[in-house]
């Protein structure tokens, strides 16, 4: 590990959050460590990390979506040659209405300027030979995929080379003095939080309005499809090597376990056979926990009233989008002092910790 005894900051969590922070702080030439124990439950590790401009019941573009697409697909790309990894994969989503509800409420949307960047005028009929598809669909592009475990742990070897990296588990045995906080007898000017869902169990932000959902995804077989892009209906269909598709996810909130069940695994199996008229097999089955908040913007900023301590959380299921777009606005915050934007300032809960 690096002698020094002072840095500036200490991540704690190196999943996509963390990952995405430790970027642009490397970027800055500032000086930092992280550490994080590898948690295999986590939702950066298993999660399909799709990204998806037009999502919801409702079938509306994301928040944000002009700044955070393109600012997401910029930075992977730039992480790509830093790591000499490939895990950013730009791939059209065709979503398929699954009723009429979802046809009538996208019906005038494809006309507003808004939306004509995220469409591309192409037939789905090509799709009826091996998918239902009665109520039509339509193409989304600006989309793909992230594949999130080799994004982290391409950049865990980076750190781990650089001697910038403790695996081990954080023992929340802080010491806060004055401008800086003490762990594990090394001074820190800041200390972030970046842990995933491990925050429940974190004395210093516990108070946010996290709610975990359980999400669990299948890779199955399917040799007959030939996909070469996304397919969305009650269920994504994501096309891998070797006729090999992730196929997800569920979305629960009271859960007993954070591991696979057969609940969850029948619930895919159905929606995937409703969606799709070819034979599959079920190759792997796994489960992760997301935290999830109750505004559906993400979590970061200082703590109310320890000022040495910072948090970045919540992401969510559009992780893969949000990311980069504000581990750049929290970076920018850390070194400079420019403001967080209100709507993702943990002050908006600032009461809360009281």
């Amino acid at each position: 590990m690096a002698t020094l005894s002072k840095f500036d900051f200490l991540i704690v969590g190196q999943g996509l959050a963390g990952t995405m922070l430790v970027h642009f702080l490397l970027r800055s030439k500032n000086s930092f460590l992280v550490v994080d124990d590898s948690h295999f439950k986590s939702s950066s590790l298993v999660g399909a990390g799709i990204m998806n401009p037009i999502t919801g019941r409702r079938l509306v573009k994301s928040w944000r979506a002009d700044e955070i697409f393109p600012f997401a697909k910029s930075i992977y790309h730039e992480i790509e040659k830093l790591t000499s990894e490939l895990f950013f994969h730009e791939m059209l989503i065709c979503k398929l209405f699954a009723n009429n509800q979802e046809l009538n409420d996208w019906s005038g949307k494809e006309k507003l300027q808004e939306y004509r960047d995220y469409m591309v005028h192409q037939s789905i009929n090509e799709l009826e030979k091996h998918f239902h598809c009665e109520h039509g669909g339509f193409f989304i592009r600006q989309s793909g995929y992230v594949e999130m475990n080799k994004l982290v742990t391409a950049y865990r070897k980076l750190l781990r080379e650089q001697s910038l990296l403790f695996e081990q588990k954080f023992d929340y045995k802080i010491q806060l003095e004055n401008e800086t906080a003490i762990w594990n007898g090394i001074e820190f000017s800041k200390i972030i939080f970046c842990e995933g869902n491990a925050v429940l169990q974190n004395p210093f932000f516990s108070w946010l309005p996290f709610k975990l959902a359980k999400g669990e995804i299948l890779t199955a077989k399917i040799p007959e499809l030939n996909l070469n892009h996304i397919v969305s209906k009650n269920i994504f269909i994501l096309p891998m090597e070797n006729d090999l598709y992730k196929i997800g996810s569920t979305y629960e909130w009271d859960f007993e376990t954070d591991e696979p069940t057969e609940k969850g695994k029948n619930d895919l199996t159905e929606r995937l056979r409703k969606t799709i008229k070819l034979p599959f097999e079920i190759i792997d089955h796994v489960a992760g926990i997301r935290p999830t908040n109750v505004d559906r913007r993400p979590y970061l900023g200082l703590h109310p009233k320890h000022k040495q301590l910072a948090v970045f959380n919540g992401l969510g299921t559009k992780g893969a989008s949000l990311a980069p777009f504000f581990a750049n606005q929290l970076s920018e915050f850390l070194i400079s002092g420019k403001e967080i934007n209100e709507e993702v300032n943990v002050k908006r809960f600032a009461q809360l910790s009281k």
